[in-house]
């Protein structure tokens, strides 16, 4: 897992090493032809991935909620926490 750093403290060239990680992971991602899922893996899947792994700031965007299980089937994050395919 990546660091994850603060909003407050991020540089141009911090961004542009975010950015960076964020270009090689939508190659990672779409290099592995994952296909849609409703319950995930899907485009909460890929924001969480981008976040986690490109040490940008990230969190569950609704507080309170997690990716749909069979344990949390009323999530409004499905996906989130999920990694896409392929990772």
């Amino acid at each position: 897992m990546a660091t994850t750093i603060s909003p407050a403290s991020i540089s141009a060239a911090t961004c542009a090493t975010i950015k960076s990680c964020f270009i090689s992971e939508v190659q990672t991602i779409n290099a592995a032809g994952t296909p849609y899922v409703v319950t995930g893996p899907n485009s909460n899947s890929v924001a969480y991935t981008f976040l986690n792994n490109c040490a940008a700031p990230n969190g569950v965007p609704l507080p309170g909620t997690s990716a749909l299980t069979a344990s949390a089937p009323g999530s409004l994050t499905p996906g989130w926490g999920m990694t896409p395919a392929g990772r």
